[in-house]
């Protein structure tokens, strides 16, 4: 509710309070108690008239220092992230760098982190490869780009090394 609103409101219950604080302020002014009960009597529905719109203007008010009308975007949980690769939960792990890029696109710890999990530990290389174009679409610096690349180019060397060495062992073995 603007200021404007509030004024709206209270304009709308002006022909009810307004007599009312009006015939208040008489009776008061006469002084006798029998007079002063009688003001009271009138003051306080008055009074309740206008309360309701301006405390509704001042809750709003109020509220909106703990729950701002604005969109909150939540900061990186790279502690959690940390965790889960610690404790060896990749598949989680994975999950809260998606969360992370969804929230943060730009975030190139987030797409190395991802890309790592799913060449090194998944070892799947397609699901890799999209994740690689997907993250190259969204980096919007040219330097993150560039580092990403480098990475995503050592990852894959480093697991194609791998996998050629682990099938050269076999045919001798």
């Amino acid at each position: 509710m603007t200021f404007v609103d509030l004024l709206i409101k209270l304009a709308k219950r002006s022909p009810i309070f307004i007599p009312l604080f009006l015939a208040a302020g008489f009776l008061l002014a006469k002084g006798a108690i029998l007079f002063v009960f009688l003001a009271f009597a009138l003051g306080i529905p008055a009074a309740i008239l206008i309360a309701h719109p301006i405390a509704e203007y001042l809750g709003e008010f109020a509220g909106r220092l703990y729950m701002p009308i604005t969109k909150v975007t939540p900061q990186p949980l790279w502690y959690l992230v940390e965790y889960l690769l610690e404790k060896e939960r990749y598949e989680d792990a994975l999950e809260e760098y998606n969360k992370i890029l969804h929230y943060h696109p730009q975030e190139l710890r987030a797409h190395l982190g991802r890309l790592e999990l799913l060449i090194v530990h998944y070892r799947d290389f397609d699901a890799a490869q999209k994740a690689f174009r997907n993250s190259l679409k969204k980096l919007k610096e040219p330097k993150d780009r560039d580092a990403l690349t480098a990475s995503y180019n050592s990852w894959m060397e480093q697991s194609q090394m791998h996998l050629y060495r682990k099938d050269a062992k076999d045919i001798k073995g």
